[in-house]
């Protein structure tokens, strides 16, 4: 009796082990930031792209540099449309198989997987070397600081970044641009003016899609 006993409380700890394992594993490869609900890889944080945080002493320094050569400057911020996306997904599993089964998650998250984990070698290689690229983690945004780029030099590249990635993964971006000195004198209001604008347009196009379900 006592042996049976011990061999169910073993096996009991090593399922609890093995599934905590598995938890890990997962958390390891998806983080959900808890702002906003959305999918962030761990391996974009850690990845080539830096993070805005730790490249914002260059970012300033290059911001001083073409104030004081005045030279012409744009900052981008790019935001993946990872909800929208996983929605689309998701109409087009249930479509298929008539419910949304484990399987068909599956396959929706390793899409999302595929999507974040392209982003930072397309900013590799569509940007220029003078471009800065960094991830700004707390707000699950890329802020793309351009020297030497004007509004309509700003507006084609993110044109390009839109059609590579949208090539290669069938995701969309969101972007949102502000221009020097006219949108900020520093990097904070640089990267405000731009998220306004990338909010204003992801409002514009739900907007539109909604218009376009009701006709």
């Amino acid at each position: 009796m006592l042996d049976s006993t011990l061999l169910a409380f073993t096996g009991a700890i090593l399922i609890v082990g093995l599934l905590f394992f598995v938890i890990l594993s997962r958390r390891k490869r998806f983080k959900i930031h808890p702002s906003n609900g959305r999918f962030v890889s761990s391996d974009m944080q850690l990845g080539a792209v830096p993070t805005f945080r730790r490249t914002l002493p260059q970012l300033s320094n290059e911001l001083a540099r073409v104030r004081r050569y005045n030279r012409p400057l744009t900052l981008i911020v790019l935001r993946i449309e990872s909800d929208q996306l996983l929605l689309d997904l998701k109409r087009s599993l249930v479509a298929e198989t008539g419910n949304g089964s484990v399987s068909s998650y599956h396959n929706i998250m390793q899409t999302i997987q595929l999507v974040f984990s392209l982003v930072g070698s397309i900013l590799s290689e569509s940007l220029r070397e003078s471009d800065i690229a960094t991830y700004d983690v707390s707000n699950n945004q890329y802020v793309i600081l351009l020297p030497e780029s004007d509004l309509t030099q700003a507006t084609q590249t993110v044109r390009r970044l839109k059609k590579l990635l949208f090539k290669r993964t069938a995701g969309h971006l969101v972007a949102g641009i502000a221009q020097f000195p006219s949108d900020g004198l520093i990097i904070e209001d640089l990267v405000r003016k731009a998220v306004e604008e990338c909010t204003q347009r992801s409002h514009e196009k739900v907007y539109n899609q909604r218009k376009q379900i009701d006709r």
